[in-house]
């Protein structure tokens, strides 16, 4: 039975994931989670009288190294999710994928100036994933007409601002550029997220409905 940390950090790292399902999909209905747990012992928190990333002490791991778990969507599609720190070749790789049955979109937030689309109506001679340079503001990409010239690139610190203005401009009756997130969109994660947790306690789907 996962412990109270590890409850506490699971949904910190898959809270991100399931609020870019919640802004591109329907929400999840019911789940099923698995964990997973192959790190025994962690570095113990550091003393204030070592040197910067000195660890002279490990302690017992109270957390899981990976959550898994399945969903399925109100709009009748499924969905997986997987959440870990420690996947090797990956920093801070938070990804989607969507398919549908005339196309595909992903996203890695590594890579925050791409978007992927897939056509599936191309001639199947040239069909493949094309990245799609999102920095073109005069060619409709919101916010980066406020920035830049085509092409140059944005950071993490400027979707921050963004967001900012967003809200400053709903705050004095305007209209955002993209939809806000609301107490009410992190509630449904919430739900969601503790959905996967009564799951992985009962070993059966949870519905949304129940919690």
């Amino acid at each position: 039975m996962p412990s109270v940390d590890t409850e506490l950090v699971e949904r910190i790292v898959a809270l991100h994931v399931l609020e870019l399902m919640s802004a591109t999909l329907r929400s999840s209905d019911e789940g099923r989670r698995i964990d997973l747990t192959t790190t025994c012992e962690r570095p113990a928190p550091m003393r204030f009288d070592l040197p910067a990333n000195t660890f002279d002490e490990t302690g017992p791991s109270t957390v899981d190294d990976a959550v898994l778990f399945l969903a399925r969507l109100s709009g009748g599609g499924v969905a997986s999710f997987e959440a870990t720190r420690l996947a090797t070749g990956y920093h801070n790789a938070n990804r989607f994928e969507i398919h549908g049955d005339r196309g595909a979109l992903r996203f890695n937030f590594e890579r925050l100036n791409e978007l992927d689309f897939y056509d599936l109506s191309n001639d199947a001679a040239v069909q493949g994933w094309t990245p799609i340079d999102v920095t073109r503001g005069g060619d409709g990409h919101p916010y980066v007409d406020a920035w830049w010239p085509d092409s140059h690139g944005l950071g993490y610190e400027h979707a921050f601002v963004n967001q900012a203005s967003d809200i400053l401009s709903a705050i004095g009756g305007g209209a955002p550029v993209v939809p806000l997130a609301d107490f009410a969109d992190a509630l449904v994660t919430q739900r969601v997220l503790h959905a996967a947790i009564e799951s992985a306690r009962h070993r059966a789907p949870v519905a949304l409905s129940d919690i």
